[in-house]
């Protein structure tokens, strides 16, 4: 049958089996006490701290004790506190364990050989420093502070001995001569693919040093490294890297990983200098055709100074390597390395794309490198346990597998799956001697910590971090099909209303970023701004969001460039309100839509060449491929070719247009949704007259256009937030305002309080223009003569 022959029935029987579930479990008696969830629930939300891809559970080396961080949001100092528990290991049920500490700054922790005291960064006296906590006692203390904020740190097994990172104190990437600065100085051009300005939308540049304890417990002053650049051969003291280096001391101290961007301080992009073997290389250009800067795995000998590769690769997974105790080899994910057979394999294989990761042993007194897996998923967190002739590592989601040194192969002795119900997702996975330990949550399961018995038919929950949302009235999301206009078969999640009534339409918002399991009381644990599905079903709305990620070869043919990538997604939501409304589950002129980054730019395209009239739509921190956006990114090399190749060319000459008929820039005329946008500014305050702070440039192109053209739209800058909001109160506030603004355009609701007054105020003067814009100047008027008699 056809999906439009079945739906009828399949929504018949969601109400049905919600209606059978409420009786059996008792809910409609207990319903009365439960409240519905707010906007506040989902910011207090507690979550294992995985923040920059950081393993947030970690065993000691005697398999003893489990520690794990947690982020607790508090709204009265605006903060993350980043909680650090532990308890015994398998484990024990006593809520969220026992609490060490908590510290806005807690991050990296590393078990110490004694198997009693965990390396952790944190804050002390206004600065980020290495410190060290006692997993019996709770007590802190520092073990290294330097002159700035220590941003990324590694110890031996002991704690002797640390390498640690802070930004360079010489960093200033658009740094001029003061003469250059009295005379004037050269802006490259946008074709000019020159170091600096790579660099600058990239790379940082970072000081290294090193610290050793001394026999009477003192520290040694910090020694700061340098790097010569295993390509280009140069000597670096402040060392360009992405985020993080991945620092990766060896267990006697001696032996330092890291990882290098391919360009080097002085601007060696590569190829020139480069041996022979890498200039052919086909993960080399299949990396750069992608836009993928060169990620190089090198090692220090803190002894020597002396930098080699020892595994050549062109792209090191990120949170990659991981040492065996005796410091003899390690394990990694890399992309295979250059001018090696696997490489050849890769090439034969028809992989095309930037990242066929891989895991590798490396033995460092042989130089032998050995391919373990194929297609591994990446970095160390899915390299569960390593001693040096056995391997526990992640193969998805929620399965892992052992693999044994016998002989000189490696081959794999077991295969375990863990027993997840439903659509759920495993956070910071680790098993060690037979068991295994998690983070576990979905979509209506707060996070939680399980532990798994390998071989056993269920896990158990030993540790709950949100026992508060058992009070709470959740809508269970329903898994929802349908197909495109095309027939390409979509699937997501479908939130009906808690108080839904077969029968009744309701407003629906589509939310167009895809989900993978998360707890989803807002957009999930990363907390992207605007997504709201647990407080707009707790206020009446129908939510879906999608849960696949379709193939690049289901987008239309015949548009230029990447243009069919909106195209499809346009269609993807036009159908989805098609098959909701026919169903009658909701009402079709009462539909909003949200986007948020990459997704921001489909919801653009949707309200500017799709078929569905939405009733109100958000879009936050998102790419637009616009016009102004054109010009803002210009100094950006890589981000102007990204203009550029979505319409096949610039916005002149040939390709001028396609800019016509597929930019947001010119076909303002056609939003006739009330438009409220979002953006971050990554530190950057629009306090200084005739500055514009860099993420706001671009946006008030849209915003003037469509003040110019008199239509309802409204901007939010968050100065203090990156992509992803982190603080509480921008993240409450992103939500109130998104969850205010579905309610007034599609439910004529207002909250009530003084402090939202002038909101709805001038929200109400935007709705008049709203009406003159959909209807015309006659009803506007009919309408304020209706208002006044």
């Amino acid at each position: 049958m056809e999906d439009g022959e079945i739906m009828p029935v399949r929504l018949r029987r969601i109400a049905a089996c919600l209606l059978a579930t409420a009786i059996a479990s008792g809910t409609l008696l207990s319903e009365a006490i439960k409240r519905p969830v707010t906007a506040r629930d989902c910011i207090e939300a507690h979550y294992l701290d995985t923040d920059g891809g950081q393993q947030a559970i970690a065993i000691n080396p005697q398999g003893t004790l489990a520690a794990y961080l947690v982020k607790s949001p508090n709204l009265k100092t605006n903060e993350n506190d980043i909680e650090l528990y532990v308890r015994a290991f398998p484990g024990t049920t006593d809520g969220r364990g026992r609490l060490l500490g908590s510290n806005v700054a807690f991050s990296s922790m590393h078990w110490l050989r004694d198997g009693r005291h965990i390396s952790i960064l944190m804050e002390s006296g206004k600065r980020v420093v290495v410190g060290s906590v006692d997993a019996f006692t709770g007590a802190t203390g520092v073990l290294v502070r330097a002159e700035a904020d220590i941003e990324e740190y590694s110890t031996d097994a002991t704690g002797d001995t640390i390498v640690y990172s802070t930004e360079a104190r010489s960093a200033q990437v658009n740094a001029h001569t003061e003469q250059e600065d009295q005379t004037g100085y050269r802006i490259p051009n946008q074709g000019n693919p020159a170091a600096a300005e790579v660099r600058t939308s990239l790379f940082r540049e970072k000081d290294l040093y090193v610290v050793h304890r001394l026999r009477s417990g003192a520290w040694s002053a910090p020694k700061q490294l340098t790097i010569r650049h295993p390509l280009s051969g140069n000597i670096e003291r402040n060392i360009l890297c992405t985020n993080r280096f991945d620092l990766a001391l060896s267990p006697d101290g001696h032996s330092l990983l890291l990882t290098l961007p391919g360009i080097d301080l002085r601007g060696h992009l590569g190829t020139s200098g480069w041996p022979a073997a890498w200039k052919a290389s086909p993960n080399v250009q299949r990396t750069s055709k992608h836009g993928t800067p060169i990620m190089l795995s090198a090692m220090l000998d803190l002894d020597t100074g002396r930098v080699t590769m020892p595994l050549p690769t062109p792209y090191v997974a990120p949170n990659s390597p991981v040492w065996a105790p005796d410091g003899r080899s390690f394990l990694a994910g890399a992309m295979s390395p250059v001018g090696s057979r696997w490489e050849a394999d890769d090439t034969r294989s028809g992989i095309q794309f930037a990242y066929p990761f891989h895991l590798w042993r490396i033995d460092l007194a042989s130089g032998r490198i050995q391919m373990l897996r194929r297609h591994f998923p990446g970095g160390n967190d899915d390299i569960l346990s390593y001693s040096g002739d056995q391997a526990t590592v992640r193969t998805g989601s929620d399965r892992f597998v052992v693999l044994r040194k016998e002989g000189e192969a490696w081959n794999q002795v077991s295969a375990t799956r863990l027993p997840l119900q439903g659509f759920g997702e495993l956070r910071s996975l680790v098993a060690v001697n037979g068991y295994a330990l998690a983070g576990y949550e979905n979509t209506v399961t707060p996070p939680e910590i399980i532990l798994y018995k390998v071989g056993s038919d269920r896990f158990q929950v030993v540790g709950r971090l949100d026992p508060q949302f058992d009070q709470l009235t959740l809508a269970e999301p329903q898994p929802f099909s349908w197909k495109t206009s095309t027939g390409v078969r979509m699937d997501g999640l479908l939130f009906l209303p808690t108080d839904y009534v077969r029968g009744r339409s309701y407003p629906l918002v589509i939310e167009t970023k895809s989900s993978h399991g998360q707890f989803l009381c807002d957009g999930g644990e990363d907390h992207p701004p605007s997504f709201a599905p647990q407080p707009l079903a707790n206020d009446g709305f129908a939510y879906l969001l999608p849960t696949t990620n379709p193939s690049p070869n289901d987008y239309p043919k015949g548009y230029p460039g990447g243009i069919a990538e909106a195209v499809f997604y346009t269609g993807v939501w036009d159908s989805a309100v098609a098959a909701l409304s026919k169903e009658g589950v909701i009402d079709p002129n009462k539909v909003g839509i949200i986007g948020f980054s990459r997704t921001g730019w489909h919801v653009e395209y949707a309200l500017t060449h799709g078929e569905t009239r939405y009733a109100a739509a958000t879009v936050a921190d998102n790419v637009q491929y616009s016009y102004g956006e054109y010009w803002a990114d210009n100094a950006a090399t890589v981000y102007a070719r990204m203009e550029d190749a979505m319409y096949d060319g610039p916005p002149f000459g040939a390709t001028l247009k396609n800019w016509l008929r597929y930019s947001l820039s010119f076909n303002l005329q056609n939003i006739h949704a009330p438009l409220l946008m979002e953006a971050m500014g990554y530190g950057i305050r629009d306090n200084h007259p005739g500055e514009i702070p860099f993420n706001l440039v671009p946006r008030f192109e849209v915003l003037a256009g469509l003040t110019a053209l008199s239509k309802p739209v409204e901007m939010y800058y968050y100065p203090d937030e990156t992509h992803e909001p982190n603080h509480p109160k921008a993240r409450l506030a992103s939500l109130e305002r998104n969850i205010d603004w579905y309610r007034f355009w599609l439910q004529g609701y207002e909250r009530p309080g003084s402090g939202v007054a002038a909101q709805y105020e001038r929200w109400e003067g935007l709705k008049k223009l709203h009406q003159r814009d959909v209807e015309g100047p006659v009803a506007l008027r009919d309408s304020d003569n209706a208002t006044t008699n």
